[in-house]
């Protein structure tokens, strides 16, 4: 399919196309069919409209006057049949792209005679199957949707010099157009401290390497600094690494309500562990009297009654420690935390000559609560105390096409079939004041699952499932 764009004149129009009025240059300029004006006496091209540029990468001004021939590969005696349009027909020509490399175009030519001039009006379009010139439109239409975008957008090269920025990029940083076309650096962007991280980060993007989210400090033109948070993607073209696209967001206020929360959290938590300080007062100095009274009754009924009254008070104090726990979650905000690292702390509390713990494959990083230490802490208590003859606990980590998967096994009796899920519910395993309801629960706050998956009489598997870009390999870190 192609675009045929012809220029009808009123008969108010006089004169060559570069003598008439402005409107009628902008109408063709800015017209959204690639065209060219070629001139029929000395076959150059006369003049060349965006869309024209964009599609085989040039500039107009580089196209205007350029010879026909230096553009399109064909036959100088096809060439000028076709460009004068005397046939009137849509052809297949070759043409060499900007970057030097062919490409295939649909070309129709319409003549266009003229007083003092004879020119033809050539419209192109690019075949689908053409890849090459397929890029170019889409980054032509890229950058028409990205200059309407409320975030900031920006691309740049490989020596992080920018090359594109929409509008809400240059009002976020208080840019000109004028100082883009200096030539701005990425990394100027960042305060200084900063700039080593951002390099590295960048760095690997331009060799392949994925890139989470990053939240850096901004600095604008005039020195003020606010937070962003930014997404990066290698930009390539023709197979290669060119440069880099991301999208910056102001996160202003998302930080400020962020700081507004935390403020009410800990204003909330103080009074919780006031409360809970003296709750737990009042439940131990009632567990006391009720042991002075059991002491002194010598009636059946009344030490039973006071024996009820003790696991009530008891009770309420598992529960005030289990309040404790849970007040715990979500409080800190995630971050990446070295996996060996984390488990080789959580294993050192739980040294035992009679059972080994081992960790296997663990050299990388997940995205999960500070409390991370502790699951895996509970994890092993939940072996030694449920597992039976148990004499060897293994932690591995593994990375598949659904993610990363991390196991803690054990040699033990398992968990019943029947049981799987009913080990995760509150109120289960509460020796620690921590269980695997909590564990769950932290778990998910990064999108992190848990399930037992081990066969009954070969031994419990709890397997925690990390999703695709939770986890990052130590490569990716730098």
């Amino acid at each position: 399919m192609f675009i045929h764009t012809h220029r009808r004149r009123s008969p108010r129009s006089r004169g060559p196309i570069d003598d008439g009025s402005v409107s009628e240059l902008y109408l063709f300029d800015q017209a959204p069919a690639a065209m060219l004006i070629v001139d029929l006496l000395n076959w150059r091209i006369a003049r060349a409209n965006r869309a024209a540029a964009v599609l085989l990468g040039y500039t107009s001004d580089h196209l205007a006057g350029m010879r026909a021939g230096l553009l399109f590969t064909v036959d100088t005696t096809q060439l000028k049949r076709l460009l004068a349009g005397t046939d009137g027909s849509t052809r297949e020509v070759s043409v060499i792209r900007g970057d030097g490399t062919p490409g295939l175009l649909w070309l129709s030519s319409t003549k266009v005679t003229r007083v003092g001039l004879n020119e033809a009006m050539v419209a192109l379009n690019a075949p689908l199957c053409d890849p090459g010139f397929r890029q170019q439109l889409d980054l032509a239409d890229f950058k028409e949707f990205a200059a309407g975008l409320p975030q900031g957008v920006y691309e740049m090269d490989t020596r992080f010099i920018l090359t594109f920025i929409n509008r809400a990029a240059l009002v976020m940083f208080g840019l000109t157009v004028e100082d883009v076309n200096q030539g701005i650096c990425v990394v100027d962007w960042l305060v200084p401290e900063q700039r080593e991280e951002v390099i590295a980060v960048l760095s690997g993007s331009l060799n392949g390497i994925r890139t989470p989210r990053h939240d850096w400090l901004a600095r604008r033109k005039d020195g003020s600094t606010f937070p962003v948070m930014i997404y990066a993607t290698p930009i390539v073209q023709h197979g290669r690494i060119v440069g880099n696209r991301g999208l910056v967001i102001d996160i202003s206020e998302l930080k400020q309500s962020q700081e507004a929360l935390e403020t009410a959290n800990r204003k909330l938590n103080l009074l919780s562990r006031v409360t809970r300080h003296d709750i737990q007062n009042q439940v131990t100095s009632l567990l006391g009297y009720l042991t002075l009274v059991e002491e002194s009754v010598g009636d059946p009924g009344q030490i039973s009654h006071l024996k009820k009254g003790r696991t009530a008070a008891e009770a309420i104090g598992r529960q005030i420690a289990f309040a404790r726990d849970y007040q715990e979650i979500g409080v800190n905000a995630p971050e990446w935390q070295h996996l060996g690292t984390v488990l080789a702390r959580a294993r050192t509390g739980w040294t035992s000559g009679d059972v080994a713990i081992t960790i296997e494959d663990a050299d990388l990083q997940v995205y999960a609560d500070p409390m991370l230490e502790k699951i895996f802490s509970n994890l092993i208590d939940n072996a030694l105390r449920y597992g039976g003859s148990i004499t060897r606990i293994r932690f591995s980590a593994a990375v598949t096409d659904a993610g990363c998967q991390i196991l803690c096994a054990d040699d033990g009796q398992g968990v019943p079939e029947d049981q799987k899920e009913l080990i995760f519910l509150e109120g289960v395993g509460h020796h620690t004041g921590f269980g695997l309801f909590l564990a769950r629960e932290i778990l998910q706050l990064t999108g992190i699952t848990i399930a037992e998956t081990g066969t009954f009489g070969e031994g419990a598997v709890f397997t925690i499932s990390v999703p695709d870009g939770g986890y990052r390999t130590t490569v990716q870190e730098l």
